[in-house]
């Protein structure tokens, strides 16, 4: 299988070395003979007048050229707004492969009746004062792709080895779809992301500085997913995929389709993912010592897991007349999964004796967790423009359940008494949350927005565990209950080059713990945050332009850090704090953006700080691990980043997502602290073939992570990620894609990675294995039924009216 992926990629492009270059180039002008920049050019096959086979902007004098497929006879039209497009006709074949159209002059336009639809190509960038957004529905291999391998090329995003997702170097985010809190995105974006389909997604946006209307909640920024809606289009359309990857050897579907019913839009979505031992196979080796006693402890651990993961949800909205609008969303995520895992335990004095040793055998069946989320939402518009009344309900629920068993074998001098665990967890979370918001512009560059939220969560935890041999079986039941009430107004402001952009947002929590085993006193605790926020930018000029902000963010601590159910092993120790409060962020970050026809670059730098950050706290007595958390980190980062794409030529393009974030972090009432530099990049140069083919060769770079007690890395060539993709596109309207990629051909059976712990007396140097790191995929995308756009202006005045989305969506 491997042999013939490679020998078609390799077949090819062998192929595509000998074709004939097919090109056109020409110069737009107005009826006085100046030159006309950044005017749109299409050219068509001359059977074919409503899709073009390429299309762009001219430059500053007017000049355009490209590439084509295939010889033939084409048309070429040139439109300038408020002048009459220019047409031509011409022909390319392999005695005459190249044409020259010459200068294509678009005349007055004079009295122009009837519709007009308008065409403009998109950049895959787009920035506005709180936001960079990356247009999905634009890049070439969304087709085929899975959300997870688009978000290594969005703008202050990276994407781990492991799969874990970062934006601008913190994990610690929330996720939005549609503008909305997704707790199923949020808690378990790693695994979701894998088996969605990017095809189904129209934009990612990063709200790098969130405003006063976004939940206060979340470090570094908001990660938007905005998914493909129907509500501007007619008829019926749908999409089904299927990935097949040597890595796991399982075949997994998906499944998008949309449509229109009169005035009700709605959309169905699902797919899946399986889980092998092979593909979950892992190996891990480890030593450390004791600085106290000087006694060295070695462990070695090999553990899989089988199981699935399984995502499903609706959309639908219902438009009775131009000033109301509803909405229903609903979706869900489960997660399932039985894992077996075997390791040995060994702690050895300074002169070699044997001190203990076991080994450990540990199932954990099933673990399972389940999602369900929904909202409801009403809007509606006043005869003011752009004036809106919204009125929202969300729900998101989560249940958790996990049993699993741990049996010590063949001991030697057991450090504990007990000679197994048996354990089970369960936990379920409830919130409901009601919001209204006002937006009302006046003066044509005033906008201001007001709005009120409250948000309920319930939190409820037991944990029963029972260590065998013995008679102790200790049960914890925890419920943390959080009440939020929040107001917030923003204002936004348009002065020449200049927007501004400044808001206020005041939270009050009540937050109240419970036992209902009697193990500790019930207790709560009143917070009042103020988070304002504000922001500047300039528009140097079309294509340049400069921002300053400054954000406030709030953390708070999940039931996870708050549950103090205690988790016992024969060499640790931990539990959650209840007494764990909020902890403020705050942010400055600069940015300058310069889109250009054949360039975009979005570059910024900014400061984080905080000082009451939650972090662990970890101790070591008598070569025993203590683990908790604590209000009592003094953080500081500094991070870097810069987005480039470039036109290389008419078919090639190269990208780059560069990023580095140098973190400082603090625990002053332990005198211990840490800093290092965690650096990651992404580069993609695409060639566009004959053929409709187009190839892509893909590399990213990961630098490791950092924090007060560890460090991450890859070793040697595993900290590089490297792919070739190659695309085609079948049947009419290009209905069919096919993708083949390898990703790492030259890697070893298994990838290596390293991890350091320091700042306590307990040091340790483990290397990991996860094995299977080459493989090889197909995927296979097939749309069917038809939606067309509805954009209609009448020449009668002009008008933006038929201009969605402008500001940002709700």
């Amino acid at each position: 299988m491997r042999r013939f992926f490679m020998a078609m990629i390799l077949a090819t492009v062998a192929d595509s070395l000998f074709a004939i270059n097919y090109s056109f180039a020409g110069r737009a002008m107005n009826s006085t003979g100046e030159p006309q920049e950044f005017a749109t050019y299409r050219i068509y096959s001359l059977a074919d007048t409503l899709k073009p086979v390429t299309y762009g902007v001219t430059a500053v004098d007017g000049v355009f050229s490209g590439q084509l497929e295939r010889p033939g006879k084409y048309r070429a039209r040139v439109s300038v707004v408020g002048l009459k497009d220019a047409v031509r006709e011409f022909a390319v074949s392999e005695s005459s492969p190249a044409a020259d159209l010459g200068a294509m002059e678009c005349g007055d336009a004079g009295n122009l009746l009837g519709e007009v639809t308008v065409t403009a190509t998109r950049p895959l960038v787009v920035k506005e004062i709180d936001r960079i957004g990356y247009d999905v529905q634009a890049d070439l291999e969304s087709r085929t792709s899975n959300l997870d391998e688009v978000l290594r090329k969005v703008p202050l995003v990276s994407v781990e080895p492991d799969g874990t997702i970062k934006v601008k170097g913190s994990s610690n985010f929330k996720i939005y779809k549609n503008g909305r809190p997704n707790n199923s995105f949020t808690q378990n974006a790693k695994e979701i992301f894998k088996a969605i389909p990017a095809s189904m997604i129209k934009k990612i946006e990063v709200i790098t500085d969130p405003g006063a209307r976004e939940d206060a909640e979340g470090i570094g920024a908001i990660l938007n997913i905005v998914t493909v809606q129907g509500s501007s289009i007619k008829g019926m359309m749908a999409n089904v995929g299927l990935s097949y990857s040597t890595h796991n050897n399982i075949p997994t579907p998906n499944l998008w389709g949309s449509a229109q019913i009169d005035k009700v839009t709605f959309s169905l979505y699902g797919g899946g993912n399986i889980i092998n031992r092979r593909s979950s196979r892992t190996e891990s080796e480890s030593v450390g010592i004791y600085e106290d006693s000087g006694n060295i402890s070695r462990t070695s651990n090999r553990s899989r897991s089988k199981g699935g993961v399984t995502w499903w949800g609706t959309e639908a909205s219902f438009e009775p007349d131009t000033l109301n609008l509803f909405t229903l969303e609903f979706g869900g995520y489960y997660y399932g999964a039985d894992s077996y895992s075997r390791g040995r335990n060994s702690l050895t004095a300074q002169d070699g004796s044997l001190i203990y040793s076991y080994e450990e055998n540990r199932r954990t069946r099933p673990t399972s967790y389940l999602d369900f989320n929904g909202s409801l939402s009403y809007q509606r518009s006043t005869r003011r423009k752009g004036e809106t009344l919204t009125l929202s309900y969300m729900v998101s629920t989560t249940g958790q359940h996990s049993d699993s068993e741990t049996e010590y074998v063949d001991p030697f001098n057991m450090p504990v008494a007990y000679d197994g665990i048996l354990s089970n967890y369960k936990l379920n979370f409830v919130e409901h949350t009601v919001q209204a918001n006002w937006v009302r512009p006046f003066r044509k560059i005033h906008t201001v927005e007001l709005g009120m939220k409250y948000i309920f969560r319930n939190n409820t935890s037991k944990t029963t565990i029972d260590y065998l041999g013995t008679d102790m079986s200790p049960v914890t039941d925890f419920t943390h209950r959080t009440h939020i009430m929040a107001t917030f107004a923003d204002y936004r402001v348009r002065l020449g080059k200049f927007s501004l952009r400044g808001g206020l947002r005041y939270e009050f929590s009540r937050l109240s713990a419970k036992f209902a085993d009697g193990t500790s006193p019930d207790f709560g605790s009143n917070l009042s945050d103020l988070v304002p926020n504000a922001a500047v930018s300039y528009d140097i000029n079309d294509a340049n332009n400069l921002k300053f902000s400054y954000s406030a963010r709030i953390n708070r601590p999940g039931i996870n850090y708050l549950n103090p159910a205690v988790t016992e092993t024969p060499n640790s120790t931990s539990q959650g704090n209840p007494e764990l409060g909020s902890a403020r962020h705050n942010t400055l970050s600069l940015n300058y953006s310069l889109m250009s026809r054949k360039v975009t670059l979005d570059a910024s730098v900014g400061y984080t700080f905080a000082d009451n950050a939650i972090i662990s706290v970890i101790d070591v007595v008598d070569d025993h691990t203590y683990s908790g958390y604590a209000n009592a980190g003094k953080n500081r980062s500094f991070d870097t980043s810069a987005f480039v794409q470039w036109m290389a030529g008419s078919k090639t393009t190269v990208m780059f997502n560069l990023g580095a974030n140098y973190v400082f972090i603090k625990n002053p009432s332990m005198g211990i602290s840490k800093r290092g530099w965690m650096p990651n990049a992404y580069t993609r140069i695409t060639q566009r073939l004959p053929w409709k083919l187009s190839a892509s060769l893909g590399a990213y770079y990961w630098g490791g992570s950092i924090d007060l007690y560890s460090r991450f890395q890859s070793v040697g060539i595993s900290n590089l990620y490297y792919n070739i993709s190659l695309n085609r596109n079948f049947l009419k309207e290009d209905r069919l894609s096919v993708r083949l990629s390898v990703q790492n051909p030259f890697y070893s059976s298994r990838r290596k990675s390293k991890s350091e712990t320091f700042n306590t007396s307990y040091r340790t140097v483990t290397y990991n294995y996860n094995f299977n790191p080459t493989a090889f995929n197909l995927s296979v995308s097939y749309r069917f039924g038809s939606m067309n756009s509805v954009v209609k202006k009448t020449a009668a005045k002009i008008s933006n009216d038929d201009l969605v989305g402008r500001k940002s969506e709700q």
